[in-house]
């Protein structure tokens, strides 16, 4: 599938969420290059889908690394998402378990 992202959400006019629900997948991670906008955005909007939201930490960055840090720091210790590193979230898909 090849998605157009409008704006910084990757949901914001774009059909994902019913293209992931016809689908049945339930679980989004999350992964980009800008983490203070345009990853937190669409792992935002992914929750208000009522997706499970995973923010794959060593896929994302930032121009600056500082708060970058800070912004997965928040999230791993807030139940909202789940911040794991890629090979994790492979590991836990491979289990065919959940991911939370």
């Amino acid at each position: 599938m090849y998605l157009i992202k409008r704006r910084f959400s990757a949901f914001y006019k774009t059909d994902l969420d019913q293209t992931l629900m016809t689908l049945g997948i339930d679980t989004v991670a999350v992964t980009g290059t800008a983490t203070t906008f345009c990853i937190l955005s669409t792992a935002f909007d992914a929750l208000s889908n009522d997706f499970k939201t995973v923010l794959i930490e060593n896929c994302s960055a930032s121009d600056n690394e500082a708060t970058h840090s800070k912004i997965l720091n928040i999230y791993r210790k807030n139940p909202l998402f789940q911040v794991i590193k890629a090979d994790e979230f492979i590991q836990a898909l491979d289990r065919g378990g959940s991911v939370h």
